[in-house]
């Protein structure tokens, strides 16, 4: 039995090997942007990106052709398209809803000299060199020291009139630039409605486990598989948190609109665009994790039969036969010389004297062994020595498949909930005790299977960081009355209580995405023990094994996990991960068909 589950695990050791090695070209940059351009056009390096991410963008007609040489590698889509604006010496700006811009940034070089140089006239030349709509409001004023070299011209302005002192530059219609003092702005304040598209507040509900191997600390509630959180609200937004902090302090304020699941923010002009520029940043489409997880079971029997077994195959222990004498007959019968078998003697004139000795006999040509005496039969006792050894085949029993958003718990139940009952007593009012019945304290258990995960998706290396629980649970009592239960009695009173047989794993694993890695270990050992022996004879010393027989059946299964992993990042993905399952179920029901034909029919 040793050296069978040493081959289990070297067997499950080399399929995890495999996976793992076969798995790496499947996962690269999955959902992330990898291009090589060689002197590819603007708008077509472009195109490729936003049909993957599904935006619009715009690209300034004055750009389209610009040739560009470059590798861009695992970089997410806005990322990609900000390297390629910045390639062409433009700006990738937002539009409204999915659409998006690239336009042309001019540059500009521009230095002061050491001994500096007002601020207007520092914002008139750099207005004059890309031919800007700015306003200057008449109480900026100040000096700056500036040396600057090949800047966008936009970045150039903010940067040289916050150094000048506490001074804001404000985008208008049309392109206009307002420079102002940034106290003045408070008197100017501008509501905005920012709507999300994928983010949103906790959730109500979340995934549990019921397991006393992983608790969640911030929980102490009842565990189900699925509980309602507690005090989950609107505060408990934490970028409702993060925008509140960025607001003019007494100044702006923010409400989150539940109907419409976006943010009414009354606040400065700058204030604005800087939490426009982190929506941007953080509402994107979430990534998602494919979970593919097959529980498959292998079982071991050792069985040992030792000794005589006085029982047969129909265990009916050991059988004495008698037969009286035989002889042949003919009909009609006719009487003869007289006598017991005159009526019922083959011939016409009777038995004779000699007929006995004429049937005992193998010579009698006529009738041999006609006659037999009667005979006592022990053929179904029999010595016994088997040694068996097998392995029962492979067989999956669980292989449930979710898909969990990247940061979010997501969890799957399939068994039953059990309830039972328990009696309590209490006293009358005549000093006797009054039974009833009520539901146990600690029921109901649940029964099945439950897998839980927490995806991780680390964007660097598009690897997945992943808790995974997993977790059976079946009734293994052993109660007559109540399968699955166990009777528990007083000498007056019983009671029936399940008892759970339970297989937990509790992990945190890094994996790549299409790679498999096996968890095993999930050892489940049995023995059955079986010793039958003849009543008195059974119980002699040394002589007694010869009418005793022993039994010993042990089972050991072994419980294997496979988890596949796999990164979605957007519907296209999605639908071929669930084309790619059905090709392989329909594949395995070809062949395991094609097999029972082939079985049936011999073709």
């Amino acid at each position: 039995m040793g050296n069978r589950i040493a081959r289990s695990g070297m067997l499950g050791a080399l399929l995890a090997w495999l996976a793992w090695s076969g798995a790496r070209a499947e996962g690269e940059a999955v959902g992330l942007v990898t291009r090589s351009f060689q002197g590819t056009p603007l708008a077509e390096a472009v195109r490729s990106i936003q049909e993957e991410a599904k935006v619009t963008v715009v690209v300034d007609p004055s750009l389209q052709n610009l040739p560009l040489t470059l590798d861009l590698v695992a970089l997410s889509w806005q990322d990609a398209l900000r390297v390629l604006a910045e390639q062409a010496r433009g700006v990738l700006e937002h539009g409204s809803g999915d659409s998006w811009r690239i336009v042309p940034m001019p540059r500009v070089s521009y230095t002061t000299g050491p001994e500096g140089l007002d601020i207007r006239q520092v914002i008139d030349a750099i207005g004059t060199q890309v031919r800007a709509n700015i306003v200057v409001a008449p109480d900026v004023q100040g000096s700056v020291i500036l040396q600057l070299h090949d800047m966008p011209w936009k970045d150039a302005l903010v940067f040289a009139v916050r150094s000048a002192g506490t001074f804001s530059v404000v985008e208008e219609m049309h392109g206009v630039l307002r420079i102002v003092r940034s106290n003045s702005l408070q008197t100017q304040l501008v509501t905005q409605f920012f709507p999300l598209r994928y983010l949103h507040p906790p959730a109500d509900y979340q995934g549990v486990i019921n397991t006393p191997y992983a608790l969640k600390r911030e929980y102490t509630g009842p565990r189900n598989a699925l509980i309602k959180e507690q005090a989950s609200s609107i505060e408990d937004f934490s970028l409702l948190r993060a925008l509140r902090s960025m607001l003019t302090p007494d100044v702006g304020t923010i409400e989150y609109d539940e109907g419409s699941n976006g943010f009414i923010v009354t606040d400065i002009p700058p204030k604005l665009s800087e939490i426009r520029r982190l929506l941007d940043e953080l509402d994107r489409e979430p990534r998602q994790v494919f979970v593919d997880v097959k529980f498959v079971a292998t079982e071991n029997t050792d069985f040992l039969d030792f000794g005589v077994d006085w029982g047969g195959a129909l265990n009916t222990g050991p059988l004495a036969s008698i037969n009286g004498g035989t002889t042949f007959t003919k009909l009609p019968f006719n009487p003869g010389y007289g006598g017991l078998l005159d009526d019922a003697s083959i011939r016409d004139e009777g038995p004779t004297a000699n007929d006995v000795n004429n049937f005992l006999s193998a010579d009698n040509e006529d009738f041999p062994h006609a006659f037999t005496f009667g005979t006592l039969d022990f053929s179904q006792v029999a010595a016994v020595l088997r040694f068996i050894k097998r392995d029962v085949r492979a067989r999956v029993i669980q292989a449930p498949q979710i898909t969990a958003q990247d940061n979010v718990p997501a969890t799957i139940f399939v068994g039953e909930i059990i309830r039972y009952a328990e009696t309590r007593a209490t006293a009358n009012e005549a000093g006797g005790l009054e039974f009833s019945l009520a539901e146990a304290g600690n029921s109901p258990v649940n029964t099945g299977f439950q897998l839980l995960i927490h995806p991780h998706i680390i964007e660097q290396d598009n690897t997945i960081q992943m808790t995974v629980i997993p977790e059976r649970d079946t009734l293994s009592g052993t109660s007559t009355t109540q399968s699955g239960f166990d009777t528990f009695s007083d000498g007056t009173n019983s009671i029936d209580l399940p008892r759970i047989s339970s297989q937990t794993l509790v992990t945190n694993v890094i994996l790549e995405s299409g790679q498999t890695v096996v968890l095993g270990g999930l050892l489940e050992f049995s023995e059955v023990f079986e010793d039958t022996r003849i009543p008195l004879l059974g119980n002699i010393p040394i002589l007694g094994y010869a009418f005793r027989n022993k039994n010993r059946l042990q089972t050991v299964e072994n419980l294997l996990i496979f988890i596949t992993p796999r990164i979605i990042s957007s519907s296209q993905e999605s639908r071929r991960a669930l084309e790619e399952t059905l090709a392989r179920r329909n594949a395995s029901l070809r062949q395991e068909f094609g097999e029972r034909l082939h079985n049936a029919t011999g073709e």
